[in-house]
């Protein structure tokens, strides 16, 4: 399963690193598991020449000393002993909390790392490698109370989150018009380099109720004048975070050539796990700015071009059937408004009767929850934005 074009041509090779990552291959196959099981798609961004590092696509092993393979692995350490999961490697869970500011100082050094050589061949050259299925796997916010994630349906303390839980969220990366939704040109003369799709699946009484939020766009290479904006507003937003806050980095990297505008459809609300209780459509467009700071085989380091957030994306497994789910909810065609109310209406109004007969708190509480997310969801349809929060600029 090893192909030795995952080896960067323009680094220079250490003594014995061939072995190494032979080695590497034969441990993967010897544990039942092939390189191209990690991603589909092959990394080709351009190193350092002096850095020695060999990439095995889907790996993190590091070869030579200060590679960026090596601050991949302490950036995951790091987020997985921030967030506490039961994931942590055992190496990072007798690490004790890192700080803001050390997880800022990983992210920072990645972006070092990811040279972009600007003669990659144009937007396919620039945008392929960083196609793929992706989960949301950390998100570090300089302002207080931002939810770039979610919006409404995930803010902690909205009502939202006092029914439902948030399974997964999700940023995938396709083809251009790979749902048949898009478009390859946006005014006329730009073109479209990505097909994104966001999604936030969220469910309740263990499992049985499920909603899921999408967010479905095109996105485009933004001009260098866009980009010098977007650079003043993070500049101004920066100083105002920096104000009290030891955490907020002193200085702030210009964005890249692989910075995009994604701009979306009004957010698709999906109620049941195949969409056939309620599908459709609700809320305003939106855009967002968003520049790949680091991408391999593993992970997909995004930052806001209007908020300077950190996101941090990690590559889906080839068999994970839930980062799969949202294709069959965005093709069924959406629901008029009115009748996807009238379903909600109906839902909850059994759920209310259902709670109501039930013999036992299990049937009490099932009534009751059911009935109360329809009348959520119908609210959601009737007055809200879709879960859109205006007065963040990074929705995802």
């Amino acid at each position: 399963t090893f192909d030795h074009s995952f080896v960067l041509p323009h680094a220079k090779q250490p003594h014995g690193a061939d072995m190494a990552v032979a080695a590497h291959a034969l441990l993967l196959a010897a544990a039942g598991t092939s390189a191209a099981a990690f991603s589909p798609l092959r990394f080709t961004g351009i190193f350092p020449t002096n850095n020695a590092d060999v990439r095995l696509l889907g790996s993190s092993t590091p070869i030579g000393e200060g590679s960026p393979s090596s601050t991949v692995l302490r950036l995951l350490d790091a987020v997985d002993a921030e967030k506490n999961e039961s994931a942590a490697s055992s190496s990072s869970a007798t690490l004790p909390r890192p700080s803001a500011r050390e997880i800022s100082s990983l992210f920072g050094e990645l972006e070092d790392y990811y040279l972009v050589n600007e003669n990659t061949g144009g937007n396919c050259g620039l945008f392929q490698p960083l196609l793929g299925l992706y989960d949301v796997a950390y998100v570090q916010t300089e302002k207080e109370g931002d939810n770039p994630v979610g919006g409404k349906w995930t803010r902690k303390g909205g009502i939202a989150q006092q029914i439902l839980s948030t399974r997964r969220a999700f940023q995938h990366l396709l083809p251009t018009n790979s749902t048949g939704l898009g478009r390859t040109m946006l005014g006329g003369e730009r073109s479209v380099v990505a097909e994104a799709v966001n999604v936030i699946s969220l469910d309740a009484l263990f499992g049985l109720v499920r909603l899921t939020v999408m967010l479905r766009g095109d996105a485009v290479a933004i001009t260098p004048e866009e980009r010098r904006k977007c650079e003043d507003r993070l500049a101004k937003r920066r100083d105002s975070a920096k104000k009290g806050d030891s955490s907020c980095p002193s200085t702030m990297t210009p964005l890249s050539i692989r910075t995009v505008r994604a701009y979306f459809d009004a957010p698709r609300i999906v109620l049941g796990k195949k969409g056939r209780i309620v599908n459709l459509n609700v809320g305003p467009i939106s855009d967002v700015v968003l520049d790949t700071t680091y991408c391999d085989g593993q992970i997909r380091v995004g930052k806001g071009g209007n908020s300077g957030t950190n996101f941090l994306f990690k590559r889906c497994k080839t068999y994970d059937k839930e980062a799969n789910e949202w294709k069959v909810l965005l093709e069924r065609s959406p629901m008029r408004k009115w009748k996807a109310l009238g379903v909600l209406g109906t839902v909850a109004g059994v759920g209310f009767q259902y709670a109501f007969k039930a013999k036992g708190l299990p049937g009490t509480l099932f009534g009751i929850i059911s009935s109360a997310l329809a009348a959520i969801t119908g609210a959601a349809v009737l007055f809200s934005a879709g879960g859109i929060e205006r007065d963040d600029s990074t929705n995802l």
